[in-house]
C-alpha cells in the first residue's frame, strides 16, 4: 500500500456500493476541526462554563461532523458511569428540522428530543387538566394540539433532569430561528435559555451564521452564551494554506484506489472550487470517485474529478454567505461602545441594516504571499 493510502487493503475487491460508503462514512482529523474542537472543550470544562454555546460557520465547513465527533466524545467519557447508572444519559443530539410551515415547530422539536432520550410513551404526553378525568370518555387532546407544547415542554425538562443530562446538541439550530414574523426571534431565544435555566443542561447550538442573530435579539441569551467560530480555510493565511492541503492529501489517501491520487498539485484549484470547507471538499470527491468506479474510469485526476464540482453560481452563493457571516463576527471598536454610552443614544441604524465599504464576493486589499497563493504549502 502507498504510504499515503488508509483504507483497508481488502476494499479494493469489494463491490462498488460498499467502497463508496466507505469513503462517505470517513471522517478525518485536520487542522481547523481540530482547533475549534479544542475552543470547544475549553468552553465545556470551564468552571465558568457557559449555558449556551453557539458554534457557528458556513455551509459545508464540517459541523455535523464536530457535533458528531463531540457526542462520540462525551459517550465514551462517562461510558463506566453509564455501565453503573443505567439511567444516566450525559449527553443527547437532536437535529432542529427546518419547518413545512411559516415558523419552526417546537412540538415536533420536543418530540424529537423525548426520543433520543428513549422516553416511553410520549405519545400519551397530553395536557394536565385531561389527565385529571377519571377514564376520559374522549382524547381530543393529543400531542398535535397547541396546548400540548407546554407539556412537552415540561416534560422535555423534567426528562433531562432525570436522566441528568450535562449537553444538549442541536444541530441545524439555525432553523429554530426560521419565523414568520421577526419579532417572534426573542421568543425563540427565551424558549432556549428557560431550557438550559431549568434543567441545568449546557446548550450547544450548531449552525450557520444565522444563528448571529443572538446577539440583536437577546441581551439575556448573549450574557449566558459564548460564541465559537468554525470559520473555512482562509488561503491568505500561510497555515490555512497547509491545513487545507493536508486535508486535501488525506481525503485523497482514504478513497480505496489501487494508487495514490495525486491532487496536490491542484490545491489552489481545489480551494477555490470547494472556498476552503472541507465538508464541500469530500462530498465533491465522493461524487467522483462514485462516477470514476461506475464508469470504469481509468484516472482518477484533476481533470476528471473537476467535472464534478458544484457550479460556480452555487459556490459564490456559498462564498457570499461566508464573507457576510465573517463580517457579523467582526467586533466593533470599543470607542464605539464609549460613544454609546456617552451620547445616551441608540444608533440610528441597527447591526443587520448598517452599511459597509465593502462589497460581498471582493476581499479588502491585502498583502499577498509572494509566489503565489500555494508557493511552499
Amino acid at each position: 500500500m502507498n504510504r499515503n493510502q488508509h483504507f483497508p487493503r481488502d476494499l479494493l475487491s469489494k463491490p462498488i456500493a460498499e467502497r463508496i460508503k466507505y469513503f462517505d462514512s470517513c471522517k478525518i482529523q485536520h487542522a481547523m476541526l481540530e482547533d475549534v474542537s479544542k475552543k470547544m472543550e475549553q468552553a465545556l470544562h470551564s468552571h465558568a462554563s457557559p449555558k449556551i454555546i453557539l458554534i457557528a460557520g458556513p455551509t459545508g465547513v464540517g459541523k455535523t461532523t464536530l457535533a458528531s465527533t463531540l457526542h462520540n466524545r462525551i459517550i465514551d467519557q462517562y461510558a463506566e458511569q453509564m455501565d453503573r447508572e443505567r439511567d444516566f444519559v450525559p449527553i443527547l443530539k437532536v437535529n432542529a428540522i427546518a419547518p413545512n410551515g411559516a415558523s419552526f415547530n417546537w412540538k415536533d422539536f420536543y418530540i424529537r428530543i423525548l426520543g433520543v432520550a428513549d422516553e416511553p410513551l410520549i405519545e400519551r404526553k397530553v395536557p394536565t387538566r385531561r389527565q385529571l378525568t377519571f377514564f376520559p370518555d374522549d382524547r381530543q387532546e393529543s400531542i398535535h394540539q397547541k396546548e400540548a407544547t407546554d407539556v412537552l415542554r415540561r416534560s422535555v425538562e423534567n426528562c433531562l433532569r432525570r436522566r441528568r443530562t450535562k449537553y444538549l446538541i442541536i444541530d441545524e439550530a439555525h432553523h429554530v430561528l426560521m419565523v414568520n414574523n421577526p419579532q417572534r426571534l426573542e421568543f425563540q431565544f427565551e424558549a432556549l435559555k428557560s431550557l438550559a435555566i431549568e434543567t441545568q443542561a449546557t446548550i450547544i447550538l450548531v449552525g450557520t451564521y444565522r444563528l448571529l442573530d443572538i446577539r440583536d435579539q437577546s441581551g439575556q441569551l448573549v450574557r449566558r452564551s459564548e460564541i465559537i467560530h468554525f470559520p473555512r480555510y482562509d488561503h491568505h493565511q500561510k497555515q490555512d494554506q497547509i491545513g487545507f492541503v493536508n486535508a486535501l492529501d488525506t481525503l485523497a489517501g482514504k478513497l480505496p484506489l489501487d494508487e495514490f491520487p495525486q491532487l496536490q498539485d491542484h490545491a489552489e484549484q481545489f480551494y477555490h472550487r470547494t472556498v476552503g470547507c472541507v465538508g464541500i471538499l469530500k462530498e465533491w470527491l465522493s461524487r467522483a470517485y462514485a462516477r470514476h468506479l461506475e464508469t470504469n474510469n481509468k484516472n482518477f485526476n484533476w481533470e476528471f474529478i473537476e467535472k464534478f464540482a458544484l457550479s460556480v453560481k452555487a459556490l459564490e452563493t456559498i462564498a457570499g454567505e461566508a464573507l457576510l457571516g465573517e463580517e457579523k463576527l467582526r467586533d466593533n471598536p470599543v470607542a464605539d461602545l464609549i460613544n454609546l454610552l456617552n451620547s445616551g443614544q441608540l444608533p440610528t441604524t441597527s447591526k443587520r441594516t448598517r452599511k459597509t465599504n465593502t462589497t460581498v464576493g471582493k476581499r479588502s486589499p491585502v498583502r499577498d504571499p509572494v509566489g503565489g497563493v500555494y508557493a511552499g504549502a
